[in-house]
C-alpha cells in the first residue's frame, strides 16, 4: 500500500510540476500498447505507470481512458477510478461498457442516486442490455422503490432467463412486500440456475424462513 501511495503523489507531483517531456505521437501509442498489456497481464501499477505517461499528450483519448481508469479500479485507488471514468464517459458519452462500471463504482461507493443516473444513460445507449437493467434494478431497490426493482428485474429476465441474480433479487424482494408465493418461486428459480455455493445457501435458508 506505502508502494501504491508513494506512486500516486509521485504522479501528482509530476503533473503539479508539468511533468516530463510531452512524448512524440508513435511513442504515445507505444505507451497505450505496453499499458494495456500490462493490464491484460494484471500488472496494474505498471499499465497506470504507462498510461499515465501516454495521457500527458493524448488526455481526450476515451479508450485510453477508460483503461485507465479500470486499472485504477483494480489496482483499489476507488477516487483516482472514478474520477478518470467520469473523464472518459465526458469524452465518449456513448461507452456503455464505460457507463456500467462508473455506475457500478457509484454503487458500491453509495453514491446511489448517481447510479442511477448513469445506470439510465447506459441503457438509454443499450435498452436491451440485461446486465444494465438488473444493475439499474438494484440500485433502485436500495432507494426502497421496490416495485421499479421489480419491473427492472423482470424486464432483465425477458432478455436473459438465465440470469440468475435477477431472480434472487426478486425474491429478496417480493420478501420485503410480503408475498411469499412470488418470493418461493424466484429463490427456487435462482437455486435451480445458480452456480454460487454461498448464495444458493443463503437462498435455500431464506426460503426456509418463509415456511
Amino acid at each position: 500500500m506505502r508502494r501504491l501511495l508513494l506512486f500516486l503523489l509521485l504522479t501528482l507531483a509530476l503533473t503539479a510540476c508539468g511533468g516530463a517531456p510531452t512524448p512524440p505521437a508513435a511513442d504515445v501509442q507505444q505507451l497505450i500498447t505496453d499499458g494495456q498489456a500490462a493490464y491484460d497481464r494484471g500488472d496494474m501499477p505498471t499499465a497506470i505507470q504507462y498510461l499515465e505517461q501516454a495521457r500527458q499528450s493524448d488526455a481526450q483519448n476515451p479508450i485510453l481512458l477508460a483503461t485507465l481508469g479500470r486499472a485504477y479500479l483494480r489496482n483499489n485507488q476507488t477516487d483516482l477510478a472514478i474520477t478518470t471514468l467520469q473523464e472518459a464517459a465526458a469524452r465518449d458519452p456513448q461507452n456503455v461498457d464505460v457507463l456500467f462500471d462508473l455506475g457500478t463504482l457509484y454503487y458500491q461507493e453509495g453514491r446511489v442516486e448517481e447510479a442511477i443516473q448513469t445506470f439510465e444513460r447506459a441503457g438509454a445507449a443499450a435498452p436491451n442490455d440485461a446486465d444494465i437493467l438488473y444493475n439499474l434494478g438494484s440500485a433502485y431497490a436500495q432507494t426502497g422503490n421496490f416495485d421499479k426493482g421489480i419491473e427492472l428485474y423482470n424486464r432483465a429476465l425477458e432478455i436473459n432467463p438465465r440470469l440468475a441474480l435477477a431472480y434472487f433479487g426478486l425474491g429478496t424482494l417480493y420478501i420485503q412486500k410480503g408475498e411469499t408465493a412470488a418470493a418461493r418461486e424466484a429463490l427456487n428459480q435462482f437455486i435451480t440456475l445458480s452456480d454460487d455455493p454461498d448464495l444458493r445457501t443463503r437462498a435455500q435458508q431464506m426460503l426456509a424462513d418463509l415456511q
